[in-house]
């Protein structure tokens, strides 16, 4: 009898714990999800924001200068499925490309892309 007793309290006590350990375990997951939502929603805000400035395409992160050195070598159609797929605006993009159009030997990432660009229009 006094072994069942020791019994029923030590699992008493683990059901105590267990059910403590459980709701930390949601809680933090929880926090982890809303993170995880804040930085998606960062992530595609800085994705919608064009660089406006040759300095500000210097400073973006390498992915974005990528994305906007594409932008300013394709042509019209291309471009505007760009701007439709980034959700970035003419008003947005046209300093950057203006700067583009008089300038072309400040974008480092043009002869790569344009290789790229031509090999794609020539593979079978």
């Amino acid at each position: 009898m006094k072994d069942q007793a020791i019994e029923i309290e030590w699992q008493d006590d683990y059901e105590a714990v267990r059910y403590t350990y459980i709701s930390q375990l949601l809680a933090l997951a929880k926090q982890r999800n809303e993170v995880e939502i804040r930085e998606e929603e960062m992530r595609k805000r800085r994705e919608q924001m064009f660089p406006i400035s040759f300095d500000d395409f210097k400073g973006k992160g390498k992915d974005i200068q990528l994305r906007a050195a594409r932008f300013l070598v394709a042509d019209i159609v291309k471009q505007e499925k760009m701007l439709s797929e980034f959700n970035w605006a003419w008003r947005q993009v046209q300093p950057l490309k203006d700067i583009f159009v008089k300038d072309v030997s400040n974008f480092p990432f043009l002869p790569f892309i344009i290789t790229s660009l031509v090999s794609k229009m020539y593979c079978f």
